[in-house]
């Protein structure tokens, strides 16, 4: 297994390091978010750890960003905001999972392979979901021999989505998919753009609809094919 982490603090990355690698662990360390990018851009790990604070970039962009970039590696936040609104907002932008500071790090060794077993459905590039098979490299999703005709948006709200199927993801964690890509997305644009993705849903024999919920959200949910087409 490799990991890579992002951790500003040099004694604690130190630590996190030497603590982690072992036979079957080999775990890289960074200190910036520039750092960061760079590794992800030119390798690729079976898990990302990733510290909110960092010098120069948000944790939270780093993740926004892998998310956009279709890049569904797992993703385990550490760091010292305990509150459940940071933890909601990592976990809305794509993290798999939040640990607290300070942690076991044989807890942190559990959380990775937890994280790790979970993505195995994503390995390769590809999500099934519903009658939906989602090419993450290719960028397609296709229904037994159809294409859907989906725009770059709408494919990415698609997979973000299906990542997180059957959870209700909020407009404000759709923006932020949609913004680290194109720059500001309204809500309006938001319902805007579920409704298209609906639209090209209902033209197949999807298995899964777009529900809207109540508070101001949405979710992928698994239907029946005869109620598939009609979801709202």
């Amino acid at each position: 297994m490799r990991l890579l982490v992002v951790e500003d603090n040099a004694v604690q990355r130190c630590i996190i390091q030497s603590m982690l690698t072992d036979g079957e662990v080999a775990i890289e360390g960074v200190g910036t978010g520039e750092d960061f990018r760079a590794r992800c851009a030119g390798e690729q790990y079976d898990a990302l750890i990733i510290d909110l604070m960092l010098p120069d970039v948000d944790g939270l962009s780093l993740i926004s960003e892998l998310r956009a970039d279709y890049d569904s590696t797992p993703i385990i936040v550490i760091s010292g905001l305990s509150k459940l609104a940071d933890k909601v907002r990592c976990l809305e932008a794509g993290a798999d999972d939040y640990l607290v500071k300070p942690f076991s790090h044989v807890e942190l060794l559990a959380r990775v392979r937890a994280v790790t077993r979970r993505s195995f459905r994503m390995r390769g590039g590809a999500v099934r979901v519903g009658h939906l098979f989602i090419d993450e490299r290719a960028r397609r999703a296709t229904c037994g021999d159809d294409v859907l005709d989906l725009t770059p948006s709408e494919f990415r709200l698609l997979l973000l989505l299906a990542r997180r199927l059957d959870q209700d993801v909020s407009r404000e964690a759709i923006a932020a998919i949609q913004s680290a890509r194109r720059g500001e997305c309204s809500a309006n644009a938001v319902d805007k753009l579920v409704s298209r993705l609906r639209t090209a849903l209902g033209k197949v024999d999807a298995g899964v609809a777009v529900r809207t919920i109540r508070g101001g959200g949405y979710s992928l949910e698994l239907v029946t094919s005869t109620s598939s087409r009609d979801a709202q």
